[in-house]
């Protein structure tokens, strides 16, 4: 129930952020039609620049984010050993939350099972990051679910993917979406 109202919350948000995307690229349109060039287009041109405002992508709003994470121990020097961390993402024209994702290393009961080399009991198990990875590496991760999250919503009303982000001086963030902008692309079916 819980998760279900955050996933509410998410696409209420994301529509938000492409409202305010298009509101916008309403203004630069109108200033584009007050020019010169704009006002010797032709009209069939004017639907075709709006949809360049707006970076539409397959019938999809471009919108722009900010993305950051971080972990729960804290870090002194270039330790990132800690189990558990958080990445968010916030829509850069209204500053709402459009993506939440949480990782861990660990889960008690499959510790204890393979402790005693028996197999977990059904429950929901919290790990989600492998444990050979470093914290560091969730605050990448977490941009591209955020990426992908995005994309493949299914509501009519909220057709968007990241077309731009903005991150902290983390050369990492970026290098991870950088490279895996075409398994992004694959994941959400948006190859060029």
């Amino acid at each position: 129930a819980q998760q279900q109202l955050l996933e509410e919350c998410l696409s209420e948000n994301i529509e938000k952020e492409i409202d305010a995307t298009m509101a916008a690229a309403e203004v630069q349109l109108e200033e584009w039609q007050e020019s010169e060039e704009g006002q010797s287009s032709p009209i069939d041109e004017h639907a075709k620049k709006f949809d360049d405002f707006c970076h539409v992508h397959h019938g999809k709003v471009g919108i722009a984010v900010g993305i950051d994470g971080g972990w729960q121990k804290r870090a002194s020097g270039h330790s990132y050993s800690s189990k558990t961390g958080h990445n968010f993402c916030v829509g850069m024209r209204t500053g709402k939350l459009c993506g939440a994702v949480w990782f861990s290393k660990h889960c008690r009961l499959c510790e204890v099972a393979a402790n005693n080399q028996r197999d977990p009991p059904d429950h929901r198990c919290p790990r989600n990051f492998p444990m050979d990875k470093s914290a560091k590496s969730m605050e990448g991760s977490g941009a591209i679910q955020h990426c992908i999250n995005i994309a493949r919503r299914e509501a009519a009303n909220v057709q968007a993917y990241v077309y731009t982000f903005v991150t902290d001086d983390d050369s990492t963030t970026r290098a991870n979406v950088k490279w895996s902008k075409k398994a992004c692309a694959i994941h959400t079916g948006f190859l060029s």
